[in-house]
């Protein structure tokens, strides 16, 4: 049983360590787009900002993913995987219930 939650751990870090490299390379790819707009006197927008930013986080938060299997045990991080997601989804139904109070 240690051996087959020994490797979940394994893969998971794997995964998610390859989704922020992702990330990593995409946010790279937008911040030389905007360098090469800036060089060349071309506006540059806050969507690009924006999404540069949002590449910044996924890539923050796959680096925690994966820290927090590297570090603990697979049922605690399943655990904090768990509640993160939980509280992820809470905080995203929140601010559309906010959205739909203004209508």
């Amino acid at each position: 049983m240690i051996f087959i939650q020994n490797t979940l751990a394994h893969y998971v870090i794997i995964t998610a360590a390859a989704i922020a490299v992702f990330y990593l390379l995409l946010m790279g790819s937008r911040l030389l787009g905007i360098y090469l707009r800036w060089i060349d006197n071309l506006e540059i927008t806050t969507a690009d900002l924006r999404e540069i930013a949002n590449h910044g986080y996924r890539v923050i938060l796959w680096s925690a993913v994966a820290l927090v299997f590297h570090t603990l045990p697979i049922w605690m991080a399943l655990a904090t995987a768990s509640c993160g997601l939980l509280f992820y989804q809470l905080v995203r139904v929140s601010k559309r219930v906010k959205e739909l109070k203004h209508l």
